[in-house]
């Protein structure tokens, strides 16, 4: 089985799994802070209890970092009483060290850089959150990776790498880690749009419809979106833009494939592969294994929330990629192997 942190790893002894909450961490990094637990709704400030502090699982564990714990600072304009941090999204480790995720999602930097150029401001509370510890690289270092939710609403999964005393966006460097989870963050987000219709509407409507879309043409869409606009009494031309936004991020899950895989599977059959799946989780990475310069495996462990009759269950699988390079220097998937997990 994987472990979390991207490593084969044996269950801990059960007095080594307690990690300190997040509570105990800002106590730590902020001694003369003191905080109130509000049922419910997280941290709030005894000096004013209208800024809150919302945790954001999971913390991540690293080599050589250690524990990051991630929080959204909410409040009103201004500065936090105590802790005098404006309003954004926060890491803090075990060893007191405080983060800020910057303006536009693309570096965690230590509070001594918060304000020093434009960008050098939190990103907005939810706006981002934590995902996983990975050794993208197979150096025996971890990175991280973290979901963000862009301007246009899709959600993405980024690689940061350590870089002085933060980590950052490496848009330049490709990896088969990064190819991956491109690809399913590309399938929950579909996953996720979907999941405004009914499993009757779904099986009905929607994925015949979305099958029959093999060479990219948005072939029927009036029929289904008029018999989905009457059922839900949405307007009609809402509807095709809803249809229209499942089918781009399916087709930009479907890019990240290689042509030879998708002459293999065809748009149909990696369609109807998610007919039953309505979110998905990625919760592990293995560090790729090299094959040779233009070929490598890579591991992970996926858990998809999947409808059987009138039951919902989470499964879990490891899922296997070869992936190879392709000549723009990006990695594509080439093919899976995916085994359900105990």
């Amino acid at each position: 089985m994987l472990a979390c942190g991207g490593r084969q790893a044996s269950p801990p002894p059960a007095d080594e799994i307690r990690l300190p909450g997040l509570a105990e961490l800002l106590q730590r990094a902020f001694p003369a802070v003191a905080l109130e637990s509000v049922p419910g709704q997280g941290l709030s400030l005894a000096a004013d209890p209208r800024w809150r502090i919302v945790s954001l699982p999971p913390p991540l564990q690293g080599q050589p970092w250690g524990l990051l714990s991630f929080f959204a600072l909410e409040g009103p304009e201004g500065l936090a009483p105590g802790l005098e941090l404006p309003r954004g999204t926060y890491a803090v480790t075990a060893e007191a060290s405080t983060y800020f995720i910057d303006l536009d999602a693309s570096r965690l930097l230590p509070l001594t850089e918060m304000g020093q150029g434009l960008s050098a401001r939190p990103a907005p509370p939810g706006a981002v959150r934590p995902l996983l510890a990975l050794d993208a690289d197979g150096d025996g270092l971890d990175e991280i990776a973290l979901a963000w939710q862009g301007p246009e609403g899709a959600l993405r999964y980024r690689i940061y790498w350590r870089q002085g005393q933060g980590w950052t966006l490496r848009r330049e460097v490709h990896t088969p880690a990064q190819a991956a989870l491109d690809y399913w963050s590309a399938v929950g987000a579909a996953l996720e749009k979907a999941s405004a219709w009914t499993p009757v509407q779904r099986y009905r409507y929607v994925w015949p419809w979305l099958g029959a879309q093999e060479q990219g043409q948005e072939e029927d869409m009036a029929q289904v979106a008029q018999e989905l606009a009457q059922e839900q009494a949405r307007p009609e031309e809402e509807v095709r833009q809803h249809l229209k936004a499942v089918y781009d991020a399916f087709r930009q899950a479907w890019e990240h494939l290689s042509p030879q895989f998708q002459q293999r599977q065809t748009w149909r059959g990696f369609i109807n592969g998610f007919r039953f799946s309505e979110a998905v989780q990625v919760e592990a990475v293995e560090p790729p294994r090299r094959l040779d310069d233009d070929r490598a495996l890579l591991a992970m462990v996926v858990s998809l929330r999947q409808r059987e009759g009138e039951d919902v269950v989470w499964r879990r699988f490891e899922v296997r990629f070869r992936t190879v390079l392709a000549q723009e220097g990006r990695w594509l998937l080439d093919d899976v192997d995916a085994q359900e997990l105990p």
